[in-house]
């Protein structure tokens, strides 16, 4: 007779959790600690466009992954961008094209992919390609 393993579900964590606030009451780093740190210590990432270059961090800590499980790689890109850029590099992400467009250099597709792809990150396939 065959057997079947019962998964549990995923479970969703509420965004402020009692034990995050307890955290960050104790004086526990927060996201925006971790990315200071790492630009203290770490070169920005420097990505060149038609309209200027976008600075980022030079990496995303595992930190600030943890902390935003609950979001998607894009989710989590879009947080960092407006919570850890400074506003010259947020003002060109937003005049970039979402995917590449002929006489510009520079998109955000590519600049995420590239910025992922530095820190050894490749980013999943959508649904929609790989129909």
């Amino acid at each position: 007779m065959a057997t079947t393993k019962n998964t549990p579900a995923p479970r969703k964590r509420p965004a402020n959790t009692p034990a995050k606030k307890a955290a960050v009451q104790s004086g526990a780093k927060v996201p925006e600690d971790y990315l200071a740190a790492i630009r203290e210590a770490v070169p920005d990432f420097v990505y060149p466009t038609t309209f200027g270059d976008v600075h980022l961090p030079g990496y995303m800590p595992t930190g600030f992954i943890i902390d935003n499980a609950n979001l998607t790689e894009g989710e989590i890109f879009t947080k960092m961008l407006t919570e850890n850029t400074d506003e010259e590099s947020l003002a060109v992400v937003r005049m970039l094209p979402q995917q590449n467009f002929e006489g510009i250099d520079g998109s955000l597709e590519d600049l995420m992919t590239q910025w992922f792809g530095a820190q050894g990150v490749t980013m999943g396939e959508s649904a929609a390609s790989s129909d």
